[in-house]
C-alpha cells in the first residue's frame, strides 16, 4: 500500500475530538492522529481575525508536544502520533484497542474509570509475585526524603502495586486513611510556590506553572518532578488526590497530547500574551521603528540579566511583518517549553513511568484536572451572592434569565457544576475563602460575572476565562438556556474552544 495512502486518517473521531478546530482521529496504521477539521454549527475562527491572516493563522495553528529522553519539544499537531492502543509490559500483548477505547472515550465519568482501573490491573504480570504489596516505612520529619528514596528506585511493576505506608513510631494499619494523608502530605509539600519549583499562573493563585528559574531554588530539580510525575501517575491510578494540583490547562493538556495554541499563553501571562497580539496588527512601518524587536527574548534571573536567542543568530534577525508568525510562534515554544524544557519532561516521563501514554487518551482535560483534585466543594448561594451583573443584565440581577440560569446550576449534580465552573474560569478551584477572592488572570479580584447580550449576536453561551466572565444571551424559555448551555459545558469538556 502506498505510504500515502496509509497516513490517511480512517473515518473514526473521538467525541472529544474537536479542540479550536482539530480532532483526534485514527490513521489506518492504527495510531492517534489530530486532523484539522472545520465545525459547521459554531464556526472556529475567533472574532475580528478573518481579516488579520498572521492573527488568523496564529490562532489556527496547533502543536504537540513531543517528549524524548534527553529533550521535549513541539510539533505541528497533524504530525504527531501515538498509538492506538494499549500494550502489556511483560507480554507487548495488546490490552485494549483503539475501538476499545473509543467505545470508553464518549461514557460518563464513572464508567470510564472502571474501564480504566480494568485495564491498568492488567498492565504487569503479578502472578509469580509472592505479594501484590508493598510496605513502605516513612519518618514523618522526613517525609519527602524517604519517599523520594523508595519510589524512585521502583521499577513498573512496583509501581502498580498496592503501597502501604507506615510511619515511623506510630500505631495505625493502613487501611486506606494513612495513604490518604501520605498523598495530601507529600504533594503539598511539592506544589508549595514557597519552594521556588512553582508560581501562580497569570497572578491566578489557582493556576500553578513550573517556575521558569526553578534551577535556582532546587538544584535536584530532575529528580524533584520524575518523582511529582510519579505520584500524579499513581494517584490517578489508585484515586488518590493531589492537594494543591490546580495546574496552568495547557500542562494537562502536556500530559494528555492535545493540541497547544497560541491562546495558552495567556493563562500564564494576560498582559504579555495581549502585547504579543498588538503586534500583529502593526503595519510594517510601525512594526519596524517602534517595536525593534528581534529573535531574542530578555530574562532577569534574580538580578542576572540574559538574552536568549529565539533561533539561532536571533540577535541579528529584525522582527518584520513577513517573519512576525515565526517569531511569535518560537515565542510561545519557549514560554510554554523551553525555558521549563527539563523539569517538565522529567514531570511527563515520571507520569508515563505508572499510566501509558496512549491510556489517557478517554480523557478529556477537564476530566484529568477533577480526578486528581478531585470535585470542588461548590456553595451555589455563595457563588451566586459574589456574582456580578453586566451588559443587558447590569442592575437586574433578577431578570428572568439570569434566575433561570442559577435554577438550572442548582439542579445539576457536582460533576457539571465543576464543568461550568471549568468553563467560565478555567478551573474546578475555588479559593478557600469562596468565591469573594476569585482571581482573574492579572491576579486582582474578579467575581464571577454574568454578562448579558443580544440572541441575535450569539446563539450560545461564551466565556471569557480571564475575566471569569459569561456571556449569556437573553433566551425565551429555560430549557433553551438549559439545552445551550449544557452544550458549550460538553463541547470545552471535549476539547471545543468557543472563544
Amino acid at each position: 500500500m502506498d505510504r500515502n495512502m496509509k497516513e490517511k486518517t480512517v473515518a473514526y473521531k473521538l467525541e472529544y475530538g474537536t479542540f479550536s478546530g482539530w480532532a483526534r482521529t485514527i490513521n489506518l496504521n492504527g495510531k492517534f492522529q489530530w486532523a484539522r477539521v472545520k465545525n459547521t454549527k459554531l464556526g472556529q475562527t475567533k472574532k475580528g481575525l478573518n481579516q488579520n491572516s498572521v492573527a488568523k493563522r496564529l490562532h489556527q495553528n496547533a502543536y504537540i508536544r513531543q517528549v524524548k529522553s534527553e529533550n521535549i519539544s513541539l510539533i505541528p499537531a497533524q504530525d504527531a502520533f501515538m498509538d492506538g492502543s494499549v500494550m502489556s509490559s511483560h507480554s507487548q500483548k495488546p490490552l485494549a484497542s483503539f475501538a476499545d477505547i473509543l467505545s470508553t472515550q464518549s461514557k460518563p465519568l464513572s464508567k470510564k474509570l472502571v474501564w480504566f482501573h480494568s485495564i491498568c490491573a492488567k498492565l504487569h504480570d503479578t502472578s509469580s509475585q509472592i505479594s501484590k504489596c508493598i510496605h513502605i516505612p516513612i519518618r514523618r520529619k522526613y517525609v519527602l526524603e524517604d519517599s523520594m528514596a523508595v519510589i524512585l528506585s521502583m521499577n513498573p511493576t512496583e509501581l502498580h502495586k498496592k503501597w502501604i505506608f507506615t510511619f515511623a513510631n506510630e500505631e495505625g494499619i493502613d487501611a486506606g486513611g494513612i495513604t490518604r494523608e501520605w498523598f495530601h502530605l507529600i504533594s503539598t509539600i511539592m506544589l508549595d510556590v514557597a519552594s521556588g519549583c512553582w508560581k501562580g499562573g497569570g497572578g491566578n493563585q489557582m493556576h500553578l506553572q513550573i517556575h521558569p528559574f526553578y534551577s535556582v531554588s532546587c538544584s535536584d530539580y530532575q529528580l524533584y518532578f520524575r518523582f511529582l510525575g510519579r505520584i500524579m501517575g499513581k494517584a490517578l491510578l489508585d484515586s488518590q488526590l493531589i492537594s494543591n494540583g490546580h495546574f496552568v490547562p495547557y500542562l494537562y493538556k502536556m500530559i494528555l497530547g492535545w493540541p497547544i495554541t497560541f491562546s495558552d499563553l495567556q493563562a500564564l501571562d494576560a498582559a504579555y500574551y495581549n502585547s504579543l497580539l498588538h503586534l500583529t496588527e502593526m503595519d510594517e512601518d510601525l512594526l519596524t521603528s517602534q517595536a525593534c524587536l528581534d529573535f531574542t527574548v530578555v530574562e532577569n534571573v534574580m538580578g542576572d540579566v540574559r538574552v536568549v536567542e529565539l533561533k539561532e543568530g536571533g540577535k541579528h534577525m529584525n522582527v518584520k511583518k513577513e517573519n512576525l508568525l515565526e517569531f511569535l510562534e518560537l515565542i510561545l515554544e519557549y514560554r510554554l517549553v523551553k525555558r521549563v524544557k527539563d523539569p517538565l519532561r522529567e514531570l511527563l516521563i515520571g507520569f508515563y513511568d505508572v499510566i501509558p501514554e496512549s491510556l489517557l487518551t478517554i480523557f478529556d482535560v477537564q476530566e484529568l484536572e477533577l480526578l486528581l483534585c478531585g470535585l470542588p466543594n461548590i456553595d451555589v448561594d455563595d457563588w451566586m451572592y459574589n456574582t456580578e451583573y453586566s451588559g443587558l443584565y447590569i442592575g437586574d440581577e433578577s431578570h428572568h434569565v439570569c434566575m433561570w440560569f442559577w435554577e438550572i446550576v442548582r439542579e445539576m449534580n457536582e460533576e457539571l457544576r465543576a464543568r461550568l465552573l471549568q468553563y467560565v474560569t478555567g478551573t474546578a478551584g475555588v479559593p478557600s475563602k469562596g468565591f469573594s477572592e476569585l482571581q482573574g488572570s492579572d491576579g486582582d479580584i474578579r467575581k464571577f460575572s454574568i454578562h448579558g447580550i443580544e440572541l441575535k449576536h450569539c446563539l450560545y453561551p461564551r466565556a471569557h476565562t480571564c475575566f471569569n466572565r459569561i456571556d449569556l444571551p437573553i433566551y425565551e424559555s429555560k430549557d433553551d438556556l438549559k439545552e445551550k448551555l449544557e452544550f458549550v459545558i460538553s463541547l470545552v469538556s471535549t476539547g471545543f474552544d468557543l472563544e
